[in-house]
Parts: structure tokens; sequence; C-alpha cells
């Protein structure tokens, strides 16, 4: 599905998310070293992954209207759960907490792309998604395929 122009930098940024899935998948699958995927994972977390997730919250759902609440708490729930998440993957470092995050920041991503952002984009006027679209900060470039050792070779 095509999105409003407003909302293309929020679903290219779930594409660079789904890259970082797939990588950190595929080192999974090879027991790459933990310690070297959890680094890639806090670079990829504090350049995009975190940013993101401040922008969503930020710009994105103070626009959405009342008639879709259940949107708002389960998108800031899921966030919670990603940071939370997230934080287990730092202190334990392991396989199991990273398969755990990938799976978690896959299923939301899919679950935003293909539920929530068409219900929000029927749900916003033009002035609301021109609002958004001068909001959101610039993209810059992914660091997935920058990091190295590259574990998911």
């Amino acid at each position: 599905m095509k999105r409003h122009p407003a909302i293309q930098p929020l679903s290219r940024q779930h594409h660079t998310a789904l890259l970082a899935v797939l990588l950190l998948k595929k080192g999974i699958a090879r027991h790459a070293d933990p310690t070297v995927m959890c680094s890639f994972l806090q670079q990829v977390w504090d350049q995009e992954l975190q940013p993101h997730l401040v922008a969503e919250e930020q710009f994105l759902l103070p626009l959405i209207q009342p008639g879709l609440p259940t949107i708002v708490c389960d998108i800031l729930v899921q966030h919670a759960q990603l940071w939370s998440s997230y934080h287990a993957v730092l202190a334990q470092g392991s396989e199991e907490s990273l398969h755990a995050f990938v799976l978690l920041l896959e299923t939301h991503i899919r679950q935003e792309e293909r539920q929530y952002f068409p219900a929000i984009e029927a749900s916003l006027d033009e002035a609301a998604l021109a609002q958004l679209s001068s909001q959101l900060p610039e993209e810059t470039e992914t660091a997935c395929l920058q990091f190295s050792p590259r574990f998911w070779e």
C-alpha cells in the first residue's frame, strides 16, 4: 500500500528496522557472538529505532482523532514493550533475549504498517498530515549495513 507522503518517512524507517530484524535473525541462526549482535542492536537502537519511537509518540500520536483511541494505547504499550525488551537484551546479552526482541520488533512494525497506519491515514485530514510532515526529523542513512563485523554473513 502506498503511504501518504507525510507518513512515508516513518514507513521507510520501518523498512530499515526490518533490515535490522533480518540481519539479527541471520546472526542468531548462525550462532554469531551475542556480544557483537548486542553492539549492533545498541547502535541501531541509538541511531534509528529510539528516535523513530520518539518521533511517532511526539508527532504522530497526538494527531490521532479520538475515534481511534485503542490505536494510541496499543502503540504506546508496544513501544514500552520494545524499550523493556531492549533493556533486557543489554542486561542479559543472550541469544534468547535478542530473539525475543527481534520477534517483538517485527510484529510491531508489521502491525503498524498493515493495521495502524492505514487507519491513521484515513482519519487524518490534509492539515494534520501537513503538520506531521513539517515536524518529522530529517531522515538519516541507515546504520545497519555500516556495522562491522558483519556477523550475519
